[in-house]
């Protein structure tokens, strides 16, 4: 990457890796850096099912059954108040009458609420709430949570001020494994060069190479199956397409 390159990107959203802040920080050192929204909500969702699975644990000594609460409505706990099915949006908390199953469920209710705000005076607000809900859970899941969102915390300001994600990857990701799927319910040369191929290209994760592979695999399924010449042939549409591009990756 050269230096004009590197000096023009202004926003650059990633998960919540330090690896990869580190990384951008190095390389990227005035770059605006803001955390994906989808995997904050993530791990609040995980957390949520820490704190289930524990008390499931403490209370009967085994794993979840259907004849538990906290069990039977594992899903409903993970929507969002806007999305939760019911007379009112405290239909999660009626149907599992436990304080720290819904300590923990306010907790992440209220990071939904966070990330959903569109000012920073509003999010630093969202943030002391937050905060509460947290001192007022009292547990070591709640707790990690709260030191996470505090270690990203000016990331998470980065995304509520510009609003970058990293959904179109993850979507270009979702068609990816779709592809190779398809690929593998086709048993024969053509479907495999299919799978290598969707492989090499979601390492590269260009949207425009999930087009051509969306192309050439409507171009093979068009062709008899375990063919040589359609086999040849789509790989060299993909090879002219992929140096007519002045790509690296060779197929």
């Amino acid at each position: 990457m050269s230096t004009p390159w590197r000096l023009g990107v202004q926003v650059v959203a990633i998960d919540p890796s330090a690896a990869f802040r580190k990384a951008l920080r190095m390389w990227l050192p005035r770059t605006a850096v803001s955390v994906d929204a989808f995997h904050l909500v993530k791990l609040g969702k995980d957390m949520l099912t820490e704190v289930r699975q524990r008390l499931t644990q403490q209370v009967h000594g085994r794993r979840g059954r259907s004849i538990d609460p906290v069990w039977a409505n594992r899903r409903l706990l993970l929507r969002g108040r806007r999305y939760t099915l019911g007379p009112g949006p405290e239909h999660a908390q009626h149907r599992v009458r436990h304080r720290e199953a819904t300590g923990s469920w306010q907790v992440k209710e209220q990071l939904r609420a966070l990330l959903a705000t569109g000012s920073l005076a509003d999010a630093a607000a969202a943030k002391d709430r937050l905060q509460n809900l947290v001192e007022r859970a009292s547990q070591p899941e709640t707790n990690r949570l709260w030191r996470t969102i505090c270690r990203w915390w000016k990331e998470i300001e980065v995304l509520i001020v510009t609003g970058a994600t990293t959904a179109k990857v993850e979507a270009n990701n979702t068609a990816i494994k779709h592809i190779k799927r398809a690929g593998l319910n086709r048993p024969s040369r053509l479907g495999q060069a299919w799978v290598y191929c969707c492989q090499a290209f979601s390492r590269s994760r260009c949207f425009w190479r999930l087009v051509m592979t969306r192309a050439c695999l409507a171009t093979s399924l068009s062709q008899p199956r375990s063919s040589a010449s359609s086999l040849s042939s789509v790989s060299s549409c993909i090879c002219a397409s992929i140096w007519g591009r002045n790509s690296v990756l060779v197929v």
